[in-house]
């Protein structure tokens, strides 16, 4: 009994014919994907857009000079950015799929 299950199971399995069902699959859940990302990228464009539209350019400027040299001697937002960095780093290394 017990070689009969070797002999078996020791065979390489028959190839399934799928008729192209996996590639199609995968195609749909690409452009599943694509789709997804380009809403979140639309969506944060348009957000992004009417932020700026809210903010007073020449105020900007002004803001921008005085903030920037002391955002680059923060430690906190040197160590925030890179936290932020990192996640999004391991988060695409990660990512099943």
């Amino acid at each position: 009994m017990s070689d009969d299950v070797d002999a078996l199971l020791s065979q390489p399995l028959p190839s399934v014919a799928d008729a192209g069902f996996s590639a199609r699959t995968l195609a749909r859940i690409d452009r599943w994907a694509f789709h997804n990302w380009l809403i979140d990228a639309a969506a944060v464009t348009v957000c992004a857009v009417m932020g700026f539209l809210l903010v007073p350019v020449p105020a900007l400027g002004d803001l921008v000079a005085r903030l920037t040299p002391q955002l680059a001697a923060s430690a906190p937002v040197g160590l925030a950015l890179g936290a932020i960095l990192l996640t999004l780093c391991f988060e695409r290394l990660l990512r099943p799929l």
